[in-house]
C-alpha cells in the first residue's frame, strides 16, 4: 500500500507535468507568421454592401467562398478593438480583413504580418503561477514532513511536559500546606522501638521504619530490612514523646507517610542546598519543631544585609560572619578529628543552633565545623552550600527535600498560615 510520502511525490510529478505542458507554447494552427506577406482588403465607409458574401464576390469571384474569409478573420483583433464572428456577419469600416492567396482586384492590398500583441494575463498563465504554488506546497511537504512530524511531535510533548508539571507542583503545594497545618496542630504521631536510641522514624498507615543507633538483633514486633533499620507492621503509635527519640522534630512526609528526625543526633553542620525557597521552608521546619519542645533553646544567626528574615528573625541574636561567632562560642580545646568531615554523629543535648543564611566558603565551613563540633552542644543549620559538611541535604524545586544518609525524599511542609 503507497504511503503518504509516496502519494506526495506521484502528486508533485503530476503536477510538474501539467505545469510543462502549460507553459510549452503551442504550435500555430493556419495562422500567419509573423513578418509574412499576406492580402487583405480594407472595409470602406458608405452604403455599399460590405458583407463577406460581397467582399468574396469582388476579390476571388465567388460570394460563396465567404466562409473562407471568416475562417480566416475569425476572432482576429481589429483597429477599434473589434473583431469579426460568425454572430456579427458584417464587417465595420476601417477593419483590415486577411483575404485567400488568390484574391485579385483593385481593392486588394499587400501587408505585412505584426507579431500579435497578447495580454499578459491569460489562462494558461494563471494555471500555470497556481500550480507552481500547488507544487511548491507539495514539495515542501514531501521534503518537510519529518521534520514538521518531529517538531509537532516534540511541541505536543512539551505541553504535557508543562501540563504535568504544573499538575504535580499543585500536589506538592496542597500536600505541603497539609503537612504545615499537620505540624501546627497536631502531636508527634511517631512511637520507636523502646529503650533504644533513634535517628528518624518513618510513620505510614501500614508500617513503621526506624533508624536505630544500634546493630544488635531487633526487638519482638520488629524485623531489621538492614544494618540499622528496622521495621513494624501496623500504623504507628501515637505519643507525646516518642520512644527512643530526645528531640523529635518533622521534617516531611507524602500523601500517607511522616518522616520524624532526632535533632538531638546533630552534632555538627548541616547544609541544606538546592532550591532557596524550599530550603528556606526546611530550615524553618527544623528550628520550630525544636523550639516547640525546647523553648529556652539558644539561636544565634550568622546573617549578612540580605538575609531572609524569615529565617533570622529581628529578636535573633546576630553576628556579621563566622569570625564573629567564634567569640561567642567557645571552641572545643580539642576537637576529635580535624577538619569538617567526621566519622560518625552522636547523640548529646542540644544547646543552641547556629543559622547561616548564606552559603560558605571552605575556611569558613571548616571554622563552623570546628565550632560545632565536641560537647559544646551547638550544633549549625546553613541555608546553601558548605563544603565537607556532616550533614548535606538538597532541597528541589518541586518542594522534596532529599536526605541521602535515609535514602529518602519527602515533601516539605510549608509552615505560612
Amino acid at each position: 500500500m503507497p504511503t503518504v510520502t509516496h502519494r506526495l511525490r506521484m502528486a508533485a510529478a503530476v503536477l510538474a507535468a501539467v505545469l510543462l505542458s502549460l507553459l510549452v507554447p503551442e504550435a500555430a494552427s493556419g495562422a500567419d507568421a509573423p513578418g509574412a506577406t499576406v492580402k487583405v482588403y480594407v472595409v470602406p465607409a458608405g452604403d455599399r454592401d460590405e458583407s463577406l458574401a460581397a467582399i468574396a464576390d469582388r476579390t476571388v469571384g465567388d460570394p460563396q467562398r465567404a466562409g473562407e474569409i471568416l475562417d480566416l478573420n475569425l476572432n482576429r483583433p481589429q483597429p477599434d478593438g473589434g473583431a469579426l464572428t460568425a454572430a456579427t456577419g458584417t464587417p465595420k469600416p476601417g477593419w483590415v480583413l486577411r483575404l485567400p492567396d488568390d484574391a485579385s482586384g483593385p481593392e486588394v492590398r499587400l501587408a505585412r504580418v505584426g507579431a500579435a500583441a497578447k495580454p499578459f494575463w491569460n489562462t494558461a498563465l494563471i494555471l500555470s503561477l497556481a500550480g507552481a504554488v500547488l507544487l511548491g506546497v507539495v514539495t515542501v511537504g514531501v521534503l518537510a514532513r519529518r521534520p514538521i512530524a518531529r517538531r509537532y511531535r516534540r511541541f505536543t510533548a512539551g505541553i504535557e511536559a508543562r501540563r504535568a508539571a504544573r499538575l504535580h507542583a499543585q500536589a506538592q503545594a496542597r500536600l505541603r500546606r497539609r503537612l504545615g497545618t499537620a505540624l501546627r496542630e497536631t502531636p508527634a504521631p511517631v512511637s520507636g522501638p523502646a529503650g533504644v536510641e533513634v535517628f528518624g522514624v518513618l510513620t505510614a498507615p501500614d508500617a513503621t521504619t526506624a533508624w536505630v543507633g544500634t546493630t544488635v538483633a531487633p526487638q519482638a514486633g520488629w524485623t531489621a530490612e538492614a544494618p540499622g533499620v528496622w521495621r513494624r507492621a501496623g500504623g504507628p503509635g501515637r505519643t507525646d514523646a516518642a520512644d527512643g527519640v530526645a528531640l523529635p522534630a518533622r521534617v516531611g512526609g507524602t500523601e500517607e507517610e511522616l518522616l520524624v528526625l532526632d535533632l538531638s543526633w546533630l552534632d555538627g553542620v548541616l547544609a541544606v542546598d538546592g532550591d532557596p525557597e524550599v530550603a528556606s521552608s526546611v530550615i524553618r521546619t527544623l528550628v520550630t519543631e525544636a523550639t516547640r519542645h525546647r523553648p529556652d533553646l539558644a539561636i544565634i544567626a550568622v546573617a549578612g544585609p540580605d538575609a531572609d528574615p524569615s529565617l533570622a528573625p529581628p529578636s535573633v541574636r546576630r553576628v556579621p560572619d563566622v569570625a564573629a561567632l567564634a567569640a561567642v562560642i567557645a571552641a572545643p580545646a580539642a576537637p576529635e578529628t580535624p577538619g569538617v568531615m567526621r566519622d560518625a554523629a552522636r547523640r548529646r543535648r542540644l544547646s543552641g543552633l547556629v543559622l547561616v543564611t548564606r552559603p560558605l566558603g571552605a575556611d569558613e565551613a571548616a571554622r563552623l565545623a570546628q565550632l560545632c563540633a565536641g560537647d559544646g552542644g551547638w550544633a549549625a543549620l546553613v541555608h546553601g552550600a558548605a563544603p565537607g559538611a556532616f550533614w548535606s541535604w538538597h532541597a528541589g524545586s518541586d518542594g522534596q527535600v532529599r536526605i541521602p544518609w535515609l535514602d529518602r525524599a519527602v515533601t516539605v511542609p510549608s509552615l505560612v498560615a
